[in-house]
């Protein structure tokens, strides 16, 4: 009985994806009724020579892949090879590479290494001649695909590939993803790399591609005219072809596909599940989210609209300038590229900020919001009634309050973080930071770093938790006559008077351990 032998070859996620191939396999032939054959390298590319090993040079990757297989077919007489499995393509993405000529490097290799394994075994039904191929697809949700101009392209190519062989299957990871339900968001560990939760489903279907198993018969699409159609799939899986008009898509089943091209109206989904307008189509304008489920929604390259539901909500707009636009849940509203405007509404809402030009709008009294950014930013200027802002990221930027009883934390460099008005809470983090609680009665803590508390006439009665007495400095108006400075211990703690309306507690800390130095000008 011939003993099958599978080819995976590719880049990281080809080895990422191996433990689930290995499962697959053994489900159809029993752990030890199959061969598979691993070549693969971080980063490969197909189209280019570098300096580590890759697919373009005939005598490394594709050289120990033939290796590898002769090897197998050796070790057996009754060896076959059944199939290859292909998972590469993101090292051709960069626009430095050719994309163009991806199709014809990948057909060029793949006919290379059927030629090269016969030559080897003269005479002996190697089965790499009628072997399938299984090619996976570069996802379309991928994050990093926002900053690779030649996505798409090594997309055709690969789509160019499946399509002019007849013992080729290309497997589209989105689909995967959709068909059991895995929202775009959580289909990667990082940038590349594809989660845990996907990775055997995503192995079991290039298993399947491989060894020949026949996809399921794929329902009729639903078509639209030039008016303006509401549409809804019923069995999952279907396509929604919207065409001209102002088209509604009600989508509620895994597997189901949205095709909408440009210039045809202004589009909008009504989605019970988690959905990624670009992974359908660049050309839909708005999405709402229905139903309480807690389900995310994230946009294209339009100026999309993203509602929420009343459930807690992930709302990223992509590309664009945006209007997100939260429900009844706590919920997170990314600011992808673009300008754009975050309204939380109801709920303990988190906005992450990682470029300029954007709005938060947040209504009085509508929870307990936070701010996540990772540039200078303040809430007074651009975030009334949000509560809470941190600063993420490594770099040396600013945050401000507004008149909301504020809790700002820095990152790990120097910030220079303002309460503005209110009772606030300021932690500086790492670094070397300026603290300034301004008006209201406010607790500060430096954390690590040499740390400055900037303290003006009628800032009120604040309190400092951490102060170092040899690296920590008390930064004082000019307003503020040094014989104004009154020392009064209150049992281990140090009361520091500069007027009669502000005040500062020094936590656990005696007056003899001041020194000129603790006292500046500013």
């Amino acid at each position: 009985m011939a003993i099958p032998v599978f080819l995976l070859a590719g880049q990281s996620n080809a080895r990422a994806l191996r433990d689930g191939i290995v499962a697959a396999l053994t489900a159809r032939y029993g752990a030890e009724g199959f061969v598979l054959v691993e070549v693969d390298a971080a980063g490969a590319p197909l189209t280019f020579k570098r300096e580590s090993a890759d697919w373009y040079a005939g005598d490394e990757l594709r050289a120990e892949l033939r290796a590898a297989a002769g090897a197998a077919l050796a070790a057996d007489a009754d060896a076959r090879i059944e199939g290859m499995i292909w998972v590469q393509g993101e090292g051709d993405t960069h626009a430095i590479a050719r994309a163009g000529e991806y199709a014809d490097r990948l057909e060029l290799l793949i006919g290379e290494l059927r030629a090269g394994i016969a030559a080897d075994f003269p005479g002996r039904d190697t089965g790499a001649a009628s072997a399938r191929l299984a090619i996976s697809a570069l996802s379309e949700a991928a994050p990093e695909a926002e900053g690779r101009d030649q996505w798409q392209s090594v997309i055709d190519a690969q789509e160019q590939v499946a399509a002019g062989n007849a013992r080729a299957m290309l497997v589209d990871p989105d689909l995967v993803a959709a068909a059991y339900g895995i929202a775009a968001g959580e289909m990667f560990l990082d940038s590349l790399h594809y989660a845990s939760a996907l990775r055997p489903l995503l192995a079991e279907a290039l298993v399947g591609a491989a060894s020949g198993a026949v996809p399921q018969a794929e329902p009729p699409p639903l078509v639209g005219g030039d008016g303006d159609d509401r549409m809804k799939g019923t069995t999952g899986g279907e396509r929604m072809i919207g065409g001209r008009g102002d088209d509604t898509y009600v989508f509620n089943h895994p597997g189901d596909r949205i095709v909408e091209l440009e210039g045809e109206g202004h589009d909008t989904v009504l989605a019970a599940r988690s959905v990624s307008l670009r992974f359908h189509s660049q050309f839909i304008e708005d999405l709402v989210l229905t139903g309480t489920g807690d389900t995310d929604g994230t946009g294209n390259g339009l100026d999309n609209l993203l509602i929420g539901n009343r459930g807690d909500n992930r709302l990223d707009g992509a590309w664009g300038d945006d209007v997100l636009r939260g429900g009844g849940g706590d919920d997170v509203l990314v600011d992808a590229v673009g300008a754009n405007r975050l309204i939380g509404g109801a709920g303990n809402d988190t906005y992450v900020i990682v470029h300029g030009g954007n709005r938060v709008i947040e209504g009085a009294g509508r929870g307990d919001d936070t701010v996540l950014s990772s540039i200078g930013f303040s809430l007074r200027a651009n975030g009334r009634n949000v509560e809470r802002l941190t600063l993420t990221g490594d770099a040396a930027i600013d945050g401000t309050g507004n008149g909301e009883d504020n809790v700002l934390t820095g990152n790990g460099a120097a910030n220079r973080l303002n309460g503005a008005w209110g009772d606030d809470a300021i932690d500086g983090g790492a670094g070397d930071d300026w603290l300034i609680g301004h008006r209201g009665d406010d607790v500060l803590t430096g954390g690590a770093g040499r740390d400055v508390f900037v303290f003006r006439p009628g800032d009120g009665h604040d309190r400092i938790t951490d102060f170092e007495v040899l690296e920590d400095r008390l930064g004082l108006d000019a307003a503020i006559a040094r014989g104004q400075v009154v020392l009064e211990q209150q049992g281990g703690d140090l009361l520091v008077l500069l007027g009669s309306m502000t005040t500062v507690l020094l936590e656990g800390v005696v007056a003899g351990d001041l020194a000129a130095y603790s006292f500046f000008t500013i």
